[in-house]
């Protein structure tokens, strides 16, 4: 019992720590590209 208790919490640690680091993936993602549209805009302005 204690067995698949440890083995059932692994994969649900697994399984949360996969989808978390896509989300960070996601939204550093989304900061790279806000970043280089603001700074295409600022050259844009400039001109």
């Amino acid at each position: 019992m204690k067995k698949v208790m440890i083995l059932v919490v692994s994969a649900v640690m697994l399984i949360a720590g996969g989808y978390f680091t896509i989300e960070y993936l996601k939204q550093k993602e989304k900061r790279k590209i806000l970043e280089l549209t603001k700074r295409t805009s600022r050259k844009v302005y400039s001109l």
